[in-house]
């Protein structure tokens, strides 16, 4: 996926809306890895420095933190 769509589309959502935490669910799968970091680009574009927590779910679902 083009990685600098998201951000930009991010930084658009964080620019506008009151945003005061972000909370990012991602597979334990190296793919998915990469969202963290969009979002956290994405904020530092915005200018913006909201509480992020990544939740990270194994491939049989279970939490794993």
């Amino acid at each position: 996926d083009d990685a600098e769509a998201y951000i930009d589309k991010f930084a658009a959502i964080f620019s506008q809306a009151n945003v005061k935490s972000v909370t990012v669910a991602v597979m334990e799968v190296p793919c998915c890895q990469g969202m963290p970091v969009i979002v956290k680009r994405a904020m530092a574009k915005a200018g913006k420095n909201v509480p992020l927590q990544v939740v990270t779910i194994s491939t049989r679902g279970e939490l794993l933190g």
